[in-house]
């Protein structure tokens, strides 16, 4: 055989093998991703890993654990059961507290309202066997020429006061054009009498009061048809209610 001959021939058996071996090898890749139904072929696409799968083990325990902390993580924002409970607790409260202070409010405002048309005198000498209303009366038109019909008076008694002093004397007015008429000649009256004349002011506005009058921004603090006053230290007048914060109040 020639030279050229067994050139070729050995080409030929090259080409063989190298188209056998690529044949085989389609063959192995196909039966990996086909599936035989019948007569016809389906492809079948390889199952796909989730994004927190990161292990090559058949038993996934890798990939269960990553998601299990991904889970954990995404949990950690979300409110306990005891937080929220914690949170209503305290909407309840402040709705509660809001509630009472309003009802303290209105509360205070009606009874302030009721005692309008009364006065108190503080410091008028204590009789045992003295005859109220008779004996006042008679002294306001002796003293100070303030005559007063005693069917204008609903009530006329002592109230408790401080040990040691004599008692207020409370004065209940049929009408408001009778307290007037006695306010006007309080200076008078105070004067005459040795007394002191003043409205029926409810406990919590004398507290307000009280609390004017000690503040060191309140210049003078009074009582007027209802309602508590102040003045500051540029003679603006503020109108004050029981539960005012006075600094704030001052600043407006």
């Amino acid at each position: 055989m020639s030279q050229l001959q067994q050139q070729i021939t050995s080409f030929i058996s090259t080409a063989k093998v190298d188209k056998l071996s690529a044949k085989n090898t389609n063959n192995a890749e196909e039966s990996a991703f086909t599936e035989k139904n019948g007569d016809k072929q389906n492809i079948i696409n390889p199952a796909k890993r989730l994004h927190s799968c990161l292990s090559s083990s058949s038993d996934h325990s890798i990939c269960i654990e990553n998601e299990l902390d991904e889970i954990k993580q995404s949990l950690k924002n979300v409110p306990k059961k005891s937080e929220l409970t914690e949170i209503e607790n305290e909407e309840v409260v402040d709705e509660n507290n809001k509630k009472a202070t309003e009802s303290v409010r209105l509360g205070n405002w009606n009874e302030q309202y009721s005692r309008k048309k009364n006065v108190k005198i503080y410091h008028l000498p204590e009789n045992r066997n003295e005859d109220l209303p008779h004996s006042l009366l008679n002294e306001l038109k002796n003293q100070v020429k303030l005559d007063i019909n005693p069917s204008e008076v609903v009530a006329m008694h002592r109230i408790p006061g401080k040990e040691g002093s004599p008692r207020p004397v409370l004065i209940k007015f049929l009408r408001m054009d009778t307290k007037i008429s006695l306010l006007r000649k309080k200076k008078a009256i105070n004067e005459a009498l040795k007394v002191r004349i003043g409205d029926d002011i409810t406990k919590l506005n004398q507290g307000l009061l009280n609390r004017l009058y000690q503040h060191d921004n309140v210049i003078s603090s009074w009582y007027f048809n209802g309602h508590v006053y102040g003045s500051d230290e540029e003679g603006t007048r503020h109108r004050f209610e029981i539960f005012d914060d006075i600094n704030k109040k001052l600043k407006k």
